[in-house]
């Protein structure tokens, strides 16, 4: 089952995603949002299977989040 959810959730959806994106922006808008993936996946991992974060993730999340919003500034 897990490798299932690896094909279907990780790996088709995030190329879906990724391509509906390019179809209607920038490819370097794109690659600046594509930075917020290992967050996301960690926050996922926190909501449904209880993972622990530690505090150098949540910094370093933090961080990713604070580049993304300073580079796509106008």
């Amino acid at each position: 089952m897990a490798v299932a959810y690896l094909v279907a959730f990780t790996s088709v959806a995030s190329y879906v995603m990724y391509y509906w994106s390019l179809a209607r922006t920038e490819a370097s808008r794109v690659a600046i949002w594509s930075n917020l993936q290992p967050v996301l996946t960690a926050l996922l991992a926190w909501a449904i299977y209880s993972e622990q974060l530690s505090a150098p993730f949540v910094a370093g999340g933090a961080m990713v989040l604070a580049g993304v919003v300073l580079t796509e500034r106008d």
